[in-house]
C-alpha cells in the first residue's frame, strides 16, 4: 500500500495539504498534489524506500492493446478528492488531468516533480491493486517496488534458519501440537518428516509470520487447546459453548485459555486426555522411539568420545521462541 491511513487523515484535516474548488453550490475538498505528493515521496525517504515505483499490470492480455486512463477518485472515509483539479468546464464540472496508463509497465520516478504530482492520485485510485478504495473497482495494476521487494528476500533469508532451527528442535508431542496450531492438516498417515516438511514450506513462504506465530502470547495453552478440540476432547458447542468432560470452559477460545491458566488441575487434566486418547500423537511418538532407539545402539557400536560443551549446551537448548533480529 502506497499510502497509510495515518496519512489520509493528516491530507484531509491539515489546509496545507487541500484546497476547496468549485461554485458555491459544488464546492469539495481537493488535495494539492504537489504538496501531498511531497509529504509521500518525503516519507518513503525516512523510510529508506526507493525514488523508483513500478506499476505492473495484473493481467496480460496479447490480444488486446493495454490502454486506461485515470483521472481522480474521492476518499470516501476522509471525503476528499484525490486529483490534479485543472479547472470548471462551461458546465460548472471538475475538470482533472488524465493520467494514461498505456503501458504493462510503468516507472513512476519520484525524483521527477511531474511524477510527485501523480503519486498521491495513482496510490488512492481503485483500478491500482492495494489501494484504499480498492473495494470500489476492479484493479488492473499492481505496485511492485524493486528495492522493497528486494528487502524482502533478503530478510528471508535471515529468517529462514531461525525457522529450521525450531522445527529440528521439536519432539514428536510439540511437532503435532504446533503443526495443529497453525493449521497444518495431521493425518495418521504422515510421519514425522512430513509434517516438519510442511511446517518447513509455511515457513520458508512466510519466515516472519512463522516467527510471530511461534512467539504469539499464550501459544502453549492455544496449543493443547487445539489438539484437544481436533481429537474431540474439548467439544464446541454452538448453544453451550467449549465443554471438556461435561464442564463448560467458556464462550470463547479466550476464556478457555484464562481458564487453563489459572487452574493447574484443568490443564494437566486436558493433556492427560490428549496423551492418551491422540492415536496420531501416541504413533508418532512410539515412531520417534523406535528410531532413537535404533540410533543409540548404532552409536554404542562406535568407540565413545568425549561429548564438547558446545553439543551438550545445544542438546539443552529448549524451543520456547525465536528473536526476529
Amino acid at each position: 500500500m502506497l499510502i497509510s491511513n495515518q496519512e489520509r487523515k493528516e491530507f484531509a484535516e491539515n489546509p496545507k495539504y487541500y484546497e476547496e474548488v468549485g461554485s458555491d453550490r459544488m464546492k469539495i475538498k481537493v488535495i494539492r498534489a504537489d504538496e501531498v505528493g511531497k509529504a509521500m515521496k518525503e516519507k518513503r525517504q525516512r523510510e529508506g524506500k526507493s525514488m523508483i515505483i513500478e506499476l505492473r499490470a495484473l493481467v496480460l492480455n496479447k490480444k488486446k492493446e493495454f490502454k486506461h486512463k485515470i483521472s481522480h477518485s474521492k476518499d470516501r472515509d476522509y471525503g476528499v478528492h484525490y486529483g490534479i483539479f485543472t479547472g470548471m468546464d462551461r458546465f460548472k464540472n471538475h475538470m482533472w488531468y488524465r493520467i494514461l496508463l498505456d503501458r504493462e509497465q510503468i516507472v513512476i520516478n519520484l525524483n521527477d516533480p511531474e511524477d510527485v504530482k501523480k503519486l498521491p492520485v495513482i496510490a488512492m485510485h481503485p483500478s491500482i491493486q492495494g489501494s484504499p478504495m480498492g473495494q470500489y473497482e476492479d484493479p488492473i495494476m499492481y505496485v511492485f517496488d524493486p528495492k522493497e521487494d528486494s528487502m524482502k528476500s533478503l530478510n528471508k533469508l535471515d529468517l529462514i534458519p531461525k525457522v529450521t532451527e525450531f522445527i529440528n528442535k521439536l519432539k514428536a508431542k510439540d511437532l503435532i501440537r504446533f503443526a495443529r496450531y497453525v493449521n497444518i492438516p495431521v493425518s495418521s498417515e504422515m510421519d514425522i518428516d512430513m509434517i516438519k516438511g510442511r511446517l518447513a514450506d509455511m515457513g520458508i513462504n512466510d519466515p516472519r509470520e512463522f516467527i510471530n506465530l511461534v512467539n504469539a502470547k499464550d501459544r502453549n495453552y492455544h496449543e493443547v487447546l487445539t489438539t484437544a478440540l481436533e481429537i474431540g476432547e474439548i467439544v464446541d458447542d454452538a448453544e453451550k459453548g467449549f465443554v471438556f468432560n461435561g464442564v463448560y470452559l467458556g464462550a470463547s477460545r479466550e476464556e478457555v485459555i484464562d481458564k487453563m491458566k489459572n487452574e493447574d488441575g484443568l490443564l494437566n487434566g486436558i493433556i492427560l486426555k490428549i496423551q492418551n486418547n491422540d492415536k496420531i500423537l501416541i504413533d508418532l511418538i512410539e515412531s520417534e522411539e523406535a528410531f532413537n532407539s535404533k540410533s543409540k545402539k548404532v552409536k554404542e557400536q562406535k568407540p565413545k568420545e568425549k561429548r564438547s560443551e558446545e553439543k551438550v549446551a545445544e542438546d539443552n537448548t529448549g524451543v520456547k521462541g525465536l528473536t526476529l533480529e
